[in-house]
């Protein structure tokens, strides 16, 4: 079967979005903080996602699942961010 053509960027429409997650100890005593979050996946072709920043955070390819392991002092805040792009068919209804 024949795969059908890829749509060219004029059809598609890119959106960018992002998150900030933020920490703090408020305990006296040093702390290991393990924060997860995840990037969206798309198991359609025309629906591309493309991850911009992770703060060093370790990434699961096959999940999206985005791991940070986060070692903070008594009173210490700590901010970490994952961005993407998601570009989709202009005709699609996309929620993420």
């Amino acid at each position: 079967m024949a795969k059908p053509p890829s749509l060219s960027l004029a059809e598609k429409w890119p959106k960018k979005t992002g998150y900030k997650l933020e920490a703090r100890n408020n305990k006296t005593l040093p702390i290991t903080l393990y924060l997860q979050d995840q990037f969206p996946l798309s198991p359609n072709e025309d629906i591309v996602i493309e991850r911009r920043e992770t703060s060093s955070g370790n990434v699961n390819n096959e999940t999206g699942i985005i791991t940070w392991k986060v070692e903070l002092k008594p009173g210490e805040q700590i901010l970490r961010v994952m961005n993407y792009e998601v570009t989709y068919p202009k005709n699609s209804k996309v929620y993420f």
